[in-house]
């Protein structure tokens, strides 16, 4: 025990009712100086560094607008392909349109005077038949030939039954009265073109080819 009142440690005894005070290490001046005008100054960018970030922004926004500049005359060029392409397309679709129908009116026309020609070579036929005109009939029956040929008809098996299909339909064709070449004949009294339209194979069968017979054995 401590002898005197006076001990550090407080009560006689040496004991310190209080205990032991912790205590907290206090950071000097010099290990956290305030900061100073000069340690404000050492932040801020020099005069050149401004200089080059103003110029590096400007360059960015320079680049920036010629790319925008770009999309846009990409997108103007794209729309006007895209224009001039339907243009295009639209005119290629009414030139076809109007060769087609070019084309189909040739046809008609070409059918058109096929069939006047057809006409005008049965008439031709009938006038012949009633005249007793032969050699205006063999003309007109080789102009059916000379057709069949120019579609290219052969004179094979096959070409010949078409070709005899042909000739018949000519022979045996009427007008607007029904009459045919036979019969025509037969009113005209042309014994010798009945005999040459019967020999082509002129249908004897129908009503003026039996009033041409009749008229042939009676006469």
């Amino acid at each position: 025990q401590c002898p005197s009142s006076h001990c550090p440690l407080g009560e006689p005894g040496g004991q310190n009712t209080d205990g032991p005070k912790s205590r907290v290490p206090q950071k000097s001046a010099a290990q956290n100086p305030p900061k100073t005008e000069a340690g404000k100054k050492g932040t801020e960018l020099s005069r050149e560094e401004r200089a080059a970030v103003t110029l590096q922004s400007a360059v960015r926004r320079l680049l920036a607008r010629r790319e925008r500049v770009r999309r846009e005359r990409e997108r103007e060029e794209y729309e006007a392909l895209m224009e001039r392409l339907q243009k295009e397309a639209f005119v290629a679709l009414v030139r076809r349109e109007q060769e087609e129908a070019e084309k189909e009116r040739l046809r008609e026309e070409e059918e058109r005077k096929r069939r006047q020609e057809e006409q005008r070579r049965r008439t031709r036929l009938l006038e012949a038949a009633f005249e007793g005109e032969v050699e205006e009939i063999l003309a007109v029956l080789k102009e059916v030939s000379d057709l069949d040929s120019q579609r290219g008809l052969g004179f094979d098996e096959a070409g010949k039954q078409q070709r005899l299909l042909r000739q018949l339909r000519m022979i045996d064709s009427t007008d607007a009265n029904g009459n045919t070449a036979l019969s025509e004949a037969a009113g005209g009294g042309q014994s010798e073109v009945i005999t040459l339209l019967v020999e082509c194979g002129a249908d004897v069968n129908c009503k003026a080819g039996l009033r041409a017979m009749c008229w042939t054995h009676t006469h």
